[in-house]
């Protein structure tokens, strides 16, 4: 078997992974209701960008644009096309894994170009409408986010085999702070040859050490499979709100010796009562799942990003939107907690869990609430829209609590 044909056979497979998924989430539903909404309004706001109708961008500066373009160029990861059975055949054929390894890169490349190509195209008319550049610097700009976005990837997946956890996160650090040196100074006046010469001589030399022979192969075969499974459960999660099976929405348990945090159990409340102790068990059980505690400020932040940068009522779409899901995110959490087999083990007394689900979906709801209102009443109207939005945020928390509440698991 040629490389070229054995590549071929992994892409076909690695697509087909992909389509099963498609066929079993989206349907004619998902495109009515969520895809075709959205690519209307966003062909609207995008044609009012280059018709310079929003006044906002006018407060983007190079710092906010050079944040957007690290932030992309990080996303996503690129795959081994590497399984088990593999270590059989391939690990003994170092030419054989090397042609894998050229059409790899190929596939990388044409997949990096696609995903720069629609980064500069959606940043465009800021670019050119609000920022004054002129047509040359752009495709100048574009070609170099290219070439340097390609060496990034690469040597993220590189850092991401060869490095434990803590060490990988610390490196990627490093690299978004050279990422973020590299374009200020292209930005501001650096030779565009200079930036040229640097970014291809270190594509080059991550190529070279790509192109090796891995002595990594389990870990980038572990790493594929991870990475197949976040995505899977991603969406399999998400399903539970169109009425997926039990088992399609459950996710393995992590196991580990010692939790995170609160290790040595002590009780949060002086006094007990089985409404206590139901959400004493709430509390723990978020703080100690980190994905759950990663999730949830990972949208919030993210919708303080989304409220600053869009405009107008948009930010009221958005706000209104995040509160809502993180709601319907926190119940479902709620139901994982209280549908769990191991409580079956013990004897609980009979409560109302419809006023309990309200008073702990208020209480998890609020936090993120109280941010999102606070940036939205003082983008709108300063101090003062803040505190009227921080009002408005505890009742509408209220509101939702006591929505969502009434279709809690019993």
């Amino acid at each position: 078997m040629k490389g070229l044909q054995l590549f071929r056979n992994k892409l076909s497979q690695h697509f087909r992974f992909y389509k099963r998924i498609k066929r079993l989430t989206i349907d004619w539903t998902v495109w009515i209701y969520v895809f075709i909404p959205f690519a209307l309004m966003g062909a609207s706001f995008y044609a009012d960008l280059w018709l310079q109708i929003p006044g906002w961008p006018n407060y983007v500066t190079v710092d906010t644009l050079i944040l957007i373009i690290i932030l992309v160029i990080l996303a996503g990861s690129h795959y081994a096309f590497l399984h088990h059975a593999d270590l059989l055949y391939l690990w003994q054929k170092t030419n054989l894994i090397k042609s894998l390894n050229q059409f790899k890169m190929l596939f990388i490349t044409f997949k990096m170009l696609i995903k720069v190509s629609l980064l500069m195209a959606v940043l465009s008319p800021i670019i050119m409408q609000y920022l004054n550049l002129g047509m040359n610097e752009f495709w100048s700009l574009s070609f170099l986010i290219y070439i340097w976005s390609l060496s990034v990837s690469l040597i993220k997946r590189v850092l991401n085999v060869q490095l434990s956890k803590w060490s990988f996160r610390l490196s990627i650090a490093l690299l978004v702070s050279l990422s973020y040196g590299y374009f200020w100074f292209v930005l501001n006046g650096f030779s565009y040859w200079a930036a040229y010469g640097l970014a291809i001589g270190i594509l080059i030399l991550v190529i070279r050490k790509v192109f090796k022979k891995s002595k990594h192969f389990e870990r980038e075969i572990e790493l594929d499979r991870e990475l197949r499974n976040k995505v899977l459960q991603l969406i399999l999660m998400q399903s539970a709100h169109i009425g997926a099976p039990d088992w399609m929405v459950q996710s393995k348990a992590r196991s580990s010796k010692k939790p995170w945090i609160f290790r040595k159990s002590q009780k949060l409340f002086t006094g007990y009562t089985p409404e206590i102790g139901y959400q004493e068990l709430i509390i723990k059980t978020m703080l100690r799942r980190r994905n759950w505690i990663l999730l949830y400020v990972q949208l919030t932040l993210g919708g303080v990003i989304l409220i600053v940068l869009f405009p107008g009522w948009y930010k009221l779409i958005i706000y209104f939107a995040l509160i809502y899901f993180l709601g319907q995110l926190l119940k479902s959490f709620w139901n994982q907690i209280i549908t769990d087999p191991f409580l079956e083990l013990f004897r609980w007394q009979q409560v109302n869990l419809t006023n309990l689900s309200r008073v702990i979906l208020m209480r998890f709801i609020l936090p993120s609430a109280m941010v999102l209102s606070g940036v939205t009443g003082f983008v709108f109207f300063s101090i003062t829209g803040m505190m009227l939005m921080l009002i408005f945020g505890w009742m509408i928390s209220h509101f939702l609590a006591h929505f969502l509440s009434r279709s809690v698991i019993m």
